[in-house]
């Protein structure tokens, strides 16, 4: 490491120390290095989708553990926030956001588009705080708790468990629809500056979170009618892209189709989640 340690490099004398002792200095000045080059987080956005944090569970144990990507393990949960838009967070913290978003805003925080207090008798609503997907913990609270779905809560989790686990894929695909509107990045475009994009794909994520917390309640009537409102309002003051957002949340609902077909999974089990992709796409849907 050369440009770490700006030491004096000439040679020892054969006889200034032994071998031993040359291995251990060579040991004590390559821990500091070492240290710095595994303990240096990367970027998350380098890494082409958000940290996260997933659990498997079930049959589905194996299979997810073959075919699912790694998660970054340096990932610990932000502070707790209850708006689905990180846009508008990454937007707020530069300064940039109007009076009329930042009203929004504050609203949202106050009223979120995920009713997390009645899908699944509040069981998703720490999830949903702390803008994470579901532990083994939250999936028993979710099974003790009322559902109107047909499918058997053992199916609807194991499909919980293929998204979680498949993530990071899942949300490629939302992205690749996203990249195939000309010019969505570049200056003038509805993802320009990149900060626009980032938090475009970080919502993506917090999109099929909520997916998972409706599946495995089975309730995908999710929404707050006031939180939806409120956050189509913010979106629409913003600017976002609806035309290529709603493309990308079509991208999360194919993939996600895509990865329950190849595990198995049950089709009245699959029925809740698409319904729950087409809440969303109605929910986002503000013109």
């Amino acid at each position: 490491l050369p440009s770490a340690f700006p030491l004096d490099r000439s040679p020892l004398p054969p006889t200034s120390m032994s071998s031993a002792a040359r291995r251990l200095l060579f040991l004590l000045l390559c821990i500091p290095a070492c240290k710095t080059l595994a303990f240096s987080p990367p970027c998350c956005w380098s890494q082409g989708a958000q940290p996260t944090q997933c659990t498997t569970r079930s049959r589905h144990r194996a299979a997810m553990t073959r075919r699912s990507r790694p998660l970054p393990s340096f990932y610990a949960p932000a502070v707790a926030l209850r708006d689905v838009s990180r846009t508008a967070m990454a937007a707020s913290s530069e300064g940039t956001l109007s009076d009329e978003a930042k009203a929004l805003f504050g609203r949202l925080m106050q009223t979120p588009m995920f009713d997390g207090e009645r899908v699944a008798a509040g069981a998703c609503a720490a999830a949903f705080r702390e803008q994470r997907y579901l532990t083994p913990e939250d999936l028993s609270s979710i099974e003790a708790a009322p559902s109107t779905s047909s499918a058997p809560f053992s199916d609807r989790s194991a499909l919980v468990d293929v998204l979680q686990a498949n993530n990071l894929a899942i949300i490629a695909e939302a992205k690749k629809r996203v990249d195939a509107f000309p010019g969505i990045y570049e200056e003038g475009g509805g993802l320009y500056p990149p900060v626009r994009a980032e938090r475009c794909m970080r919502d993506f994520h917090t999109f099929l979170q909520v997916v998972c917390y409706a599946t495995a309640a089975g309730e995908p009537n999710f929404s707050n009618p006031k939180g939806a409102a409120i956050l189509r309002e913010l979106y629409s003051e913003m600017d976002v892209p609806l035309d290529p957002m709603l493309e990308g949340v079509e991208g999360l609902r194919d993939a996600s189709n895509e990865w329950a077909a190849q595990d198995g999974v049950p089709a009245a089990a699959w029925g809740d989640a698409d319904a729950s992709f087409g809440h969303l796409l109605q929910v986002l849907r503000f013109r």
